[in-house]
């Protein structure tokens, strides 16, 4: 969990590993260890937080979303459409699920009302 957010963020910056790692202080050798599971330290969790501006239990896993900035309406725009993108995929995947435990010969009515509430939503 740890290495991939990491690893994002470093994409997102058009960043190397080893460069965050040599502007934070961390060793090469160090750092590698993190691509094969090891956590940082603490305090090397802080100053990876530190500098990538996000919270550090998003770098730990405990926290999914980032934050976004309220002065960029693209970005609260995007961040908005991703979670609605995500939430819609969550439903339909339960209703497909659902579809599987209704017998038979109620499938086809079961599938018209579940048809309707999705373009009710």
């Amino acid at each position: 969990m740890f290495y991939e957010r990491f690893l994002a963020l470093c994409n997102a910056r058009n960043i190397k590993p080893t460069a965050v790692a040599d502007a934070i202080g961390v060793s090469r050798m160090n750092a590698s260890r993190w691509k094969k599971g090891t956590m940082p330290s603490f305090a090397n969790l802080q100053k990876l937080a530190e500098y990538f501006e996000v919270p550090l239990d998003y770098l730990t896993g405990t926290h999914e979303m980032l934050t976004v900035d309220v002065r960029n309406p693209e970005e609260v725009q995007e961040k908005i459409s991703e979670a609605e993108i995500e939430k819609d995929k969550i439903m339909l995947e339960k209703l497909l699920k659902e579809i599987d435990t209704i017998p038979k010969r109620y499938k086809a009515e079961a599938i018209h009302e579940m048809a309707a509430l999705i373009q009710f939503t």
